[in-house]
């Protein structure tokens, strides 16, 4: 006789509409659509155009888009960033990611690049990479190290990078693991390029899923809450037994 089956819980709808939220992107079948608007992404495979990448499993047993070749990436379009998180305006990007192998400088999303505007001002990207060692990642070109005892960094991990105008912050798994001052200034001559730099350079091994994007920095509760909203994946429950025992 076996216990009775327990409900398992339903995957969650994912939609967090924050204030300022711009773009959401589920991956469902492994295409870039924007599930809130018209700013639907562009899917790279092999540094080809595709209509959709590979897929995975994400954490609630959905679809993830797998990043598993050189030049497997997504590039967001430039109307949906520019004016809105541009120059110095506020922003927050998050994100699920899983990373197969750890190397130094992959991208899990840049914006922007380092250089000069018409203007004769120093620009600055908006982006998170990989550091040299395991455990490092790059935000705003500062390294914050995550720790952890045994981190398993090819399971699903929550990544948040927001700016207030002010200050830059970090949050690993929901939680703020640096904040510090910063003065932006993103220039407006790309999009937001997603699992490697602009171009498919730098790709990340691993997979991506559920990415957020908004013009107003969350606070640390949003981001909590945000990062709650997916669950794992429910599992089958066994079915009773039917008691009848003929020997």
């Amino acid at each position: 006789v076996t216990e009775a089956p327990t409900a398992s819980p339903a995957p969650t709808s994912h939609w967090f509409e924050g204030s300022g939220l711009l773009a959401y992107y589920p991956f469902d079948g492994g295409n870039a659509t924007d599930a809130l608007g018209a700013n639907d992404g562009s899917a790279h495979r092999g540094y080809e155009i595709s209509t959709h990448l590979r897929v995975v499993d994400g954490k609630d047993g959905g679809d993830a888009a797998r990043l598993a070749s050189a030049g497997d990436y997504v590039t967001l379009p430039h109307a949906l960033t520019d004016g809105a998180i541009t120059g110095d305006n506020a922003r927050t990007i998050c994100l699920w990611a899983q990373i197969d192998t750890w190397r130094e400088d992959d991208v899990l999303f840049q914006y922007g690049s380092s250089g000069t505007d018409a203007d004769g001002r120093t620009t600055s990207p908006f982006s998170l990479a990989l550091g040299r060692q395991e455990g490092q990642l790059v935000v705003d070109n500062a390294t914050i190290t995550v720790t952890g005892s045994n981190m398993a960094w090819d399971y699903w991990h929550h990544y948040c990078v927001t700016y207030d105008q002010l200050n830059v912050t970090f949050y690993f798994d929901g939680v703020a693991g640096a904040t510090w001052r910063s003065s932006l200034n993103t220039g407006t001559e790309t999009g937001v390029s997603l699992g490697s730099q602009q171009g498919g350079d730098y790709g990340l091994q691993g997979a991506l899923d559920e990415v957020y994007l908004y013009d107003t920095a969350l606070n640390s509760y949003s981001i909590e809450v945000l990062y709650g909203s997916v669950t794992e994946a429910p599992t089958a429950s066994p079915a009773p037994t039917s008691h009848w025992f003929e020997g």
